[in-house]
């Protein structure tokens, strides 16, 4: 029972500690709000630690050193955090003020329970069904291996035999590496800490992201759309492959972080830049720490992010025409090109057998396969009618929604449709 809520704890105050210290050394001074704070600081930790993670898996070094930097960055952090307050002349635990009871809106009140409500039972229901499939057995045996071997990316989990070598595909991923400092640190059960303690911390840290995107879309109705989201998400079992579905099944994954986590952020940070005249460094510094974090966390991130970020950046230049926000929108793909250069040469240079290459394994087969057949029948299950109206909400806003919502939600869906999931475009590669 410790670890269930003292884990939680850690992380937020990690998240929290972190987001502030960057956002007001770096952010002009911003800190003061608990949800940017929390998702500054979950991108800073997940991108300073693949930063300083990624010699430690390309070279297989020791995990125990690894170990040490993390504990010492947790106490700098918090120390720095605690200077920062002693600093403004504020107690370390400010008091909240409470608005007088007039100004407490009814509606909000109840939005607001309803929501807390709705959050509680999709992680009592993450938890208590302890949903796993076949992803579960390779990655939690990665934590144990790195935790049994004090070595990374040296050893093949799904065996444990050290003569067989760590699989290529794999490499270069830090998320279960972080995630076997934390079981080393507090010295819990793998799967416990994956299955039950993990959802308790990302649940809400996903639900904060899609608060912060509401404010972006309407202050005034910021909770109706959290709760209409947390509802949907309910309801997102038409397909496996759905959000909502890997939100409430396996949101201990490194891919269900990138898809309920790193990408919303991707867009609530596209939605705070996209109508600034002029992007800051902070915000050039941010945006790559976030397509850094999403190497981080899984290997689909390798192109998964770079595609979101392409199509947020043409979006973006297609509804604003700003060129010299377009020309410093490049450099953040400057600080993520190394790691994803470093992954290709693995990837091209490593084998899996005498044979083949790692990319020949991967895409063994896949000219068999038909675009449209897959997308309806695997990925949407057959519920082609999702796509109609996906289409037909893409149309509605593209007439009445105003520049931001065009520049972030319409034209990156239109793009993204022209190029990358285009079927056009795959037949004739496939020809």
């Amino acid at each position: 029972m410790l670890a269930f809520v003292g884990i939680p704890v850690y992380l937020f105050v990690m998240c929290i500690c972190t987001g502030e210290v960057f956002l007001k050394l770096f952010g002009k001074g911003e800190g003061k709000n608990a949800g940017k704070n929390i998702i500054a600081g979950y991108v800073i930790c997940a991108g300073l630690f693949h930063i300083i993670s990624t010699p430690f898996m390309y070279y297989e070094l020791s995990f125990s050193p690894l170990v040490y930097i993390c504990i010492a960055y947790s106490v700098v952090i918090i120390a720095a955090y605690i200077i920062l307050k002693i600093k403004e002349e504020k107690t370390l635990f400010e008091r909240v003020r409470l608005p007088e009871k007039n100004a407490i809106q009814k509606d909000k009140v109840w939005l607001g329970l309803s929501i807390v409500f709705i959050i509680a039972f999709q992680i009592f229901y993450v938890v208590y069904y302890q949903h796993t499939d076949i992803d579960d057995s390779y990655y939690l045996a990665q934590i144990n291996t790195i935790i049994h071997t004090n070595k990374i990316s040296a050893i093949d989990p799904a065996s444990g035999i050290a003569e067989l070598n760590f699989n290529p595909q794999y490499k270069m991923v830090s998320y279960e590496v972080l995630m076997s400092f934390i079981v080393r640190l507090f010295h819990v059960n793998t799967a416990f800490f994956m299955h039950t303690i993990l959802p308790v911390f990302l649940i809400p840290v996903h639900y904060i992201v899609i608060y912060q995107i509401g404010k972006f879309i309407s202050q005034r109705y910021a909770y109706h759309f959290v709760l209409l989201y947390s509802v949907f998400n309910l309801f997102s079992a038409y397909s496996g492959y759905s959000q909502g579905a890997f939100l409430l099944y396996r949101i201990w994954q490194g891919k269900s972080g990138v898809i309920n986590i790193i990408v919303p952020i991707l867009i609530l940070t596209f939605l705070y830049i996209c109508d600034k005249k002029d992007i800051t460094v902070t915000d050039i510094i941010f945006t790559g720490m976030v397509l850094v974090a999403g190497l981080h966390a899984t290997a689909v991130g390798i192109y998964l992010v770079p595609v979101a970020y392409f199509t947020l950046v043409a979006g973006n230049f297609l509804i604003y025409r700003n060129i010299k926000n377009t020309c410093k929108l490049v450099v953040p793909v400057g600080i993520v090109m190394p790691f994803v250069l470093l992954k290709a040469y693995i990837l091209f240079t490593s084998s899996l057998s005498s044979r083949a290459s790692v990319v020949e394994n991967v895409t063994d087969g896949s000219e068999a396969l038909n675009f449209i057949t897959e997308f309806v029948e695997k990925y949407m299950a057959g519920y082609s009618m999702i796509i109609l109206l996906y289409g037909i909400a893409v149309l509605y806003l593209l007439i009445y929604g105003n520049k931001k919502i065009k520049a972030v939600v319409v034209m990156p869906s239109i793009v993204l449709m022209i190029t990358f999931v285009n079927p056009f475009l795959i037949l004739l590669r496939n020809m």
